[in-house]
């Protein structure tokens, strides 16, 4: 009967733990899960699956909504659309600081620093990457940890502190080299080699920017194997290895690609040389528009020495003043306020890392001393239970010695003048270790009943060959004599003696000790 009720109670139970189970986990929308699926290789396709579900967002939870943003965000980060504002993404970060997904708090603070990037807040975007890489050290989000290392070493990179920047690039390597990304690895030897190359270690930056058009190829990513070559290019070019610089660009330009970076560090190289024809060429496949701060200086610069190349004194000097004044542009955002504020910044968080090592070191001396001193508490009682087992253990033997000889000393006395004790003498004397000792052992003992029994209670390690020295010591047995029986050498027979008087209990063996004792049992 009991089992017709119990059986049916598993299922249930196993339902109720699914149910248990699965409350507090968010189940996402079709289209967010479409989204995540297709946003590494895809943020465009994952922009319209979030986009498609908008008007419906209001009737989803606060937390699918926040979500929803954040993947928005990151979709548009993928596709280098520029955010404006950050008060979305502060409230995502808000919401996840009090929500406690520790996954989607990092994601948020990630993103925060790239929407401060494209902000222009250097502080605030160093303050979100940090964030996101002092959440993520211990998150299974390996791949975002190495990409917020990399944003911070970008970071430095940019604000010219260098070896800054190449510890985030040894950090996001490490990290990489874990997940056996190629991609990440070799966009990560090629901003090293773009760090060695701002410190001016030409070796190096060629060194890196090697490794990483060899693991692009390797994994037949062309474009961004050629994006590295464009760089060491210009490396080639500024340390004056024309023909190693020629020889790279026309190459790119054999294979067909197409880059304005690649037209720009072309001509600057012609414009070294003068060659009008040339410069002019490449000049004209350049759209500008895409440019950076310091590609534009760049470009400025060639433009002005193709003016003067074609003696129009006016036009260059006009593209020159041009480049003097993104040049002023780049030094005075280098000395802004927001720069100085990074600095700064790293330099508090430089202090507050040493504070916390030498807090850490404290903490692993005090914890260092506590467990030496308790160890050697155990080592101190361990050594005193020792001394107190031996103590008793002495006492007992000394309380069961007392009892032997007691009960031995009316026996001695009966026996002392036995002519029995002789005969075992004698008769021991004429025999060696080889013979039957068994029935002179039988007579030994009707003359000394108790000697063998408290001879073993004394020491039960004693061997029969240890026992027989005993018994032949206790008849008055010469060295000599013992020494024939046991086959040994007369100071063999001493030896002998001195370690049975050892094991009997005694701190020092001594031959005669042992005789004196001998007669007492």
């Amino acid at each position: 009967m009991r089992q017709q009720y119990t059986f049916p109670i598993f299922p249930l139970l196993i339902a109720v733990l699914a149910l248990c189970s699965c409350q507090g986990r968010q189940v996402l929308p079709h289209a967010m899960q479409q989204a995540e699926n297709v946003m590494a290789a895809h943020p465009d396709s994952a922009y319209k699956y979030l986009l498609s579900m908008e008007n419906d967002l209001a009737s989803y939870p606060q937390e699918t909504q926040m979500y929803y943003q954040l993947l928005k965000i990151q979709s548009e980060d993928k596709q280098d659309i520029l955010h404006r504002s950050d008060s979305l993404i502060n409230s995502i970060v808000s919401f996840y600081e009090d929500y406690g997904d520790r996954d989607k708090l990092m994601k948020a603070y990630f993103y925060q620093g790239s929407v401060y990037r494209d902000m222009g807040d250097a502080v605030r975007e160093l303050k979100g990457f940090q964030k996101c890489i002092d959440v993520g050290r211990n998150s299974g989000n390996r791949e975002l940890l190495g990409q917020a290392y990399g944003q911070v070493s970008s970071l430095y990179l940019f604000m010219n502190l260098f070896e800054e920047s190449k510890t985030m690039s040894d950090q996001a390597l490490k990290v990489y080299l874990e997940l056996e990304n190629p991609k990440r690895i070799a966009g990560t030897y090629n901003k090293m080699g773009r760090i060695f190359y701002a410190m001016g270690i030409e070796d190096s930056s060629s060194f890196y920017f090697n490794k990483a058009i060899d693991l692009y190829e390797q994994n037949n990513l062309t474009a961004k194997a050629n994006s590295s070559r464009i760089e060491l290019a210009v490396l080639y070019r500024d340390y004056e290895y024309f023909d190693k610089a020629d020889s790279l660009y026309r190459s790119l330009l054999n294979n067909g690609v197409k880059s304005n970076n690649l037209y720009l560090g072309y001509s600057l190289l012609f414009s070294k040389f003068n060659n009008t024809d040339s410069v002019a060429k490449y000049l004209m496949c350049i759209n500008p528009e895409g440019f950076n701060i310091y590609a534009q200086q760049n470009y400025a610069k060639l433009l002005s020495d193709y003016h003067k190349m074609n003696g129009n004194k006016d036009k260059a000097i006009e593209e020159l003043e041009k480049a003097v004044l993104i040049g002023d542009s780049i030094n005075r955002f280098e000395k802004t306020d927001a720069v100085g504020h990074l600095h700064t910044l790293y330099d508090y968080d430089q202090w507050k890392l040493q504070t916390e090592l030498a807090l850490q070191h404290s903490r692993n001396y005090l914890l260092l001393v506590l467990l030496i001193s308790v160890v050697s508490s155990c080592v101190i009682v361990f050594i005193v239970y020792l001394l107190w087992k031996n103590k008793r253990e002495l006492a007992d033997r000394e309380a069961r010695l007392r009892v032997i000889q007691k009960q031995s000393l009316i026996k001695r006395q009966k026996i002392s003048n036995n002519s029995m004790v002789r005969d075992l003498k004698s008769k021991a004397i004429g025999m060696t270790r080889n013979d039957d000792w068994t029935e002179w052992m039988t007579a030994f003992e009707q003359v000394y009943p108790l000697f063998i029994p408290n001879i073993r209670l004394l020491c039960p390690s004693l061997t029969d060959r240890e026992i027989l020295a005993c018994c032949l010591t206790k008849l008055s047995v010469a060295n000599n004599d013992m020494a024939d029986i046991f086959f040994v050498t007369a100071s063999g027979a001493t030896k002998l003696k001195s370690r049975i008087y050892l094991k009997l209990g005694h701190s020092k063996g001594s031959k005669l000790k042992l005789e004196d004792f001998l007669k007492t049992l």
